[in-house]
């Protein structure tokens, strides 16, 4: 739950006004908690607004338990104003105003406990309507023939049957079975997607986040998971992302969501950190072919014996004809790759025509290994 939306809602009723840190309330709360001392907010797992009294009465420690909490990616600060704090510390406004760390203040006269109560019953209700318009998300990735299964409670949140459609898939090294570093990955993306003009629906599947975005236009996609590879890289996540197709109707969410996980299998083959299927040329053909054994033959009516050879004797044949094709049958160019004298390379590629039993120069036969091996990656 954005931080800015639970605190307008409790603003007023008990008189939390910002001190400091505006631009961080778009953060993500995840819990409340009470903290006096700097030991006890190192069990803090990320996304907590803290709540103090400011007990110990030293505006040093204030200043150290406000630094520890921004440290520890905790959302917010509140401070209880009282006979133990009179004020919050100029140094800590500076702080939270330079990290963007919201820092709130309350009167004495509220008491904490109802405080926490509240958050915390909003927190559990938010939680119970994000799980079901995740449910009603994989419904609708799952069993799309049945409308009936989503429809109507992704409608109640304003998702429109006829909207435009897109999907993101990131793959994520990092996102082990622990709680706390799956929940900070979740509200750094999470934090990319501010502003957008449909709720977007960001959840775990495994080791990956699936990303659903919509609007009247084309979303936003792949502006957000460009941002994620810079957040992940900056982060050592080892974050890599896969795009899906713009469609235009719920029902075809299965589509986006199919090519994206195909496209971020592509991206992972061929080592790159971001591939969007509307920018991948031959690759969007392959894709639509739904019969995979098809294209297995094709590729081995083609390449089998190269393949074979490359496994019985442990040559790199399939590597060196790739090279080829892809630098215009340039011999002299792989050889410098290579470091190697260009007659090593001009006998491999003797071996493998007389393997293949096909003109190399011929341009059509070029474009059809080109495609082999295209097919390779997606299969």
């Amino acid at each position: 739950m954005e931080l800015r939306k639970l605190w307008k809602e409790v603003e007023k009723r008990y008189q939390m006004h910002l001190a400091a840190g505006e631009r961080g309330l778009s953060g993500e709360i995840d819990w409340v908690h009470i903290i006096e001392s700097l030991q006890v907010a190192e069990f803090l797992r990320g996304g907590e607004l803290v709540l103090t009294t400011g007990m110990q009465g030293k505006e040093e420690q204030l200043l150290k338990l406000g630094k520890k909490l921004w440290q520890k990616e905790a959302c917010g600060l509140v401070v209880n104003l009282g006979p133990y704090i009179k004020e919050i510390p100029q140094p800590l406004l500076d702080f939270a105003e330079e990290k963007n760390f919201p820092v709130f203040s309350m009167p004495w006269e509220v008491h904490l406990v109802d405080v926490t109560r509240t958050i915390c019953v909003m927190l559990n209700e938010y939680d119970i309507t994000e799980r079901k318009l995740i449910e009603a998300v994989e419904n609708a990735l799952y069993h799309s023939q049945v409308p009936e299964m989503y429809l109507p409670y992704m409608k109640r949140f304003g998702y429109s049957a006829d909207y435009n459609y897109q999907i993101a898939v990131m793959d994520i090294k990092r996102a082990s079975q622990d709680y706390s570093e799956r929940g900070r990955i979740l509200r750094a993306v999470r934090g990319l997607c501010q502003d957008m003009p449909v709720r977007p629906v960001l959840f775990w599947q495994e080791e990956r986040l699936v990303l659903l975005l919509a609007g009247d236009s084309v979303p936003y996609c792949r502006e957000i998971a460009q941002k994620a590879v810079a957040l992940g890289e900056q982060r050592n996540y080892g974050l890599r992302a896969g795009i899906g197709p713009v469609v235009t109707t719920l029902g075809c969410l299965p589509r986006t969501y199919e090519h994206a996980m195909g496209t971020l299998e592509l991206a992972r083959r061929k080592q790159e950190k971001l591939l969007d299927y509307e920018e991948m040329g031959a690759y969007k053909i392959i894709m639509d072919v739904q019969d995979r054994k098809m294209l297995g033959r094709f590729c081995n009516d083609l390449l089998g014996a190269v393949m074979e050879q490359d496994s019985k004797k442990q040559t790199d044949y399939m590597e060196v004809l790739r090279e080829y094709i892809e630098t215009g049958g340039s011999v002299q160019e792989m050889a410098e790759r290579h470091f190697c004298h260009r007659n090593t390379i001009t006998y491999k590629i003797q071996r493998i025509k007389a393997l293949l039993n096909v003109d190399l120069d011929d341009m059509t036969k070029r474009m059809e290994i080109l495609l082999a091996f295209q097919i390779l990656d997606c299969l």
